[in-house]
């Protein structure tokens, strides 16, 4: 991050006038370059100490607070929450940095549409499963619809998804969604809990569909989803191995590096919760004794551990990757590992936007790399063609046990700012 600054700083420089001791950026903003030390005459109190970073920042602030003319606003740009309580116990407002166009794009996009069609074309997508001319109800690509009708009210089995064909010969169609419940054989006896976890599945086992990007709050279910699908489609041959990553967040504790063992040893940790679903969905139907019922401590076969950090420089085909937490990227890391994917591969995105692990933080709920991938996805400037690769999907419903829930939002009440 700093690195990049330093970097961008340089550029600005080169353009800037010889004799200038300001730049101005084409949006009208002007760019100080001041390397004067306000500490003493600004931060004249013994509690904040004058040779601290954050303290010589804060003093800069203060310096042109007291300068600036009335009418004007002098603004701290921090992720630190320390120096923001600091800045406000000195009148200077202080606040995290925002990518506006990101957050405009994630509030303003819509995973799920209603649209009212007639009850000939209610009664012939329920027969036929499909609509052809998806451009009519306001969608892209894998964006789904909920229809109603006259006679037949909106429901969870009127919804479908817009499938983008490439080929001139195949129009485009919104296709019903398939009901993914707890009989079908496909998934090996398990299914979809709700609406939201049949969106997910359904781009999940796309294989057509390159990128998929999962923003979900804790026990949506979206990491056994993401195991589930990978178990069929590993298991129909649509790729040769699956790949399971995460950012190497180890809160605090030892680097990888210093533990003991190879790779599978060392991120023992993180593993867990994919051997976990995958221990579940193969005790489903396994007979008494039978190794499914086995605890394993490795991975199955053509199942393997990726090291985040091992993803650059590379070209991955063949391959479905599994990313989880990806909120703990910022965005040159995002941008490093959705260019890796090659030939015949599928990414898998997953994290919550509002949970960021790094510490200490400099990545807020819209600088993340899980927030600038959606936006980057859902941009309304990409063509229809190029967003039939990439599907966006929301969880925010919970499936977690009773106990579970309960003691979730018992915590969250009685611990508020936590």
């Amino acid at each position: 991050m700093a690195r990049a600054f330093a970097r961008e700083l340089s550029r600005l420089m080169e353009n800037k006038a010889q004799n200038e001791p300001e730049i101005r950026l084409q949006d009208g903003t002007t760019v100080i370059l001041d390397g004067a030390d306000y500490t003493r005459e600004n931060l004249d109190n013994k509690i904040f100490a004058a040779n601290k970073p954050d303290n010589e920042i804060l003093a800069v602030a203060l310096y042109y607070k007291n300068k600036t003319e009335s009418g004007q606003s002098v603004v701290l740009l921090t992720e630190d929450m320390i120096l923001t309580v600091k800045a406000q116990f000195f009148g200077v407002n202080a606040r995290s940095v925002e990518i506006p166009h990101v957050r405009q794009l994630n509030e303003s996009y819509t995973q799920l549409k209603d649209a009212e069609i007639s009850d000939e074309e209610m009664s012939r997508f329920l027969e036929l499963g499909f609509l052809q001319q998806p451009e009519r109800f306001g969608v892209r690509p894998n964006q789904f619809v909920r229809f109603h009708s006259p006679t037949y009210p909106a429901s969870d089995d009127t919804v479908g998804r817009y499938v983008f064909s490439r080929s001139a010969d195949t129009p485009h169609k919104i296709v019903r969604l398939a009901d993914y419940n707890e009989t079908s054989p496909d998934l090996f006896g398990f299914g979809a809990r709700n609406l939201e976890q049949r969106m997910f599945l359904d781009v999940l086992l796309d294989p057509n569909i390159s990128i998929v990007i999962g923003s979900a709050k804790a026990g949506t279910g979206k990491t056994f989803l993401s195991v589930l699908s990978a178990k069929k489609l590993l298991e129909s041959d649509k790729f040769d191995r699956v790949l399971v990553s995460r950012p190497t967040v180890f809160m605090g504790r030892n680097d990888p590096g210093a533990l003991p063992g190879g790779i599978d040893e060392k991120y023992s940790e993180w593993k867990q919760p994919y051997l976990d679903n995958i221990q579940a969905i193969n005790k489903r139907g396994a007979q008494p004794g039978s190794k499914q019922l086995r605890l394993q401590a490795r991975l199955p076969e053509r199942w393997e551990i990726l090291p985040f950090e091992f993803m650059r420089g590379r070209s991955i085909s063949d391959s479905l990757i599994i990313v989880d937490e990806f909120q703990n990227t910022n965005g040159h890391e995002a941008k490093t590992i959705l260019t890796r994917i090659g030939e015949n591969s599928k990414l898998i995105l997953m994290g919550d936007v509002g949970q960021i692990d790094v510490p200490p933080t400099f990545l807020n709920k819209w600088n993340n790399g899980l927030a600038l991938s959606m936006a980057a996805f859902t941009n309304p400037s990409l063509s229809d063609e190029e967003l039939s690769h990439v599907a966006v999907v929301e969880l925010f419903e919970g499936v977690r046990s009773a106990a579970a829930e309960l003691s979730s939002r018992a915590f969250d009440m009685a611990t508020p700012n936590h």
